[in-house]
């Protein structure tokens, strides 16, 4: 699992990975509910094992600060997929995200 910095990512091109169904949200659905990026794919990590997206592509996933969704990265390469962690998390992106 590689570990990638939020803030290394422009909104525009996190927002391709939402629209093209690569960006994961691990929080609860209640902090989704209060903010996310746009398109991005709720699964909290206390669901993570119910995650069924195909295994033909990366995912990018992302929590508050970077610790939920670097456990969930984890435990689905684990599985079999490709997953990098997004540091920083939507707190990054709210706040300093190009």
């Amino acid at each position: 699992m590689e570990q990638l910095e939020m803030l290394n990512f422009t909104k525009d091109e996190l927002q391709k990975l939402a629209d093209n169904k690569q960006l994961i949200d691990v929080r609860s659905k209640e902090e989704y509910d209060e903010v996310h990026i746009p398109g991005a794919i709720l699964y909290p990590l206390d669901e993570i094992e119910t995650f069924d997206l195909p295994k033909d592509r990366e995912y990018y996933a992302y929590c508050r600060s970077g610790k939920r969704s670097e456990m969930a990265s984890q435990y689905l390469e684990q599985l079999g997929y490709e997953f990098k962690n997004l540091n920083g998390g939507i707190i990054a992106y709210v706040s300093e995200v190009k």
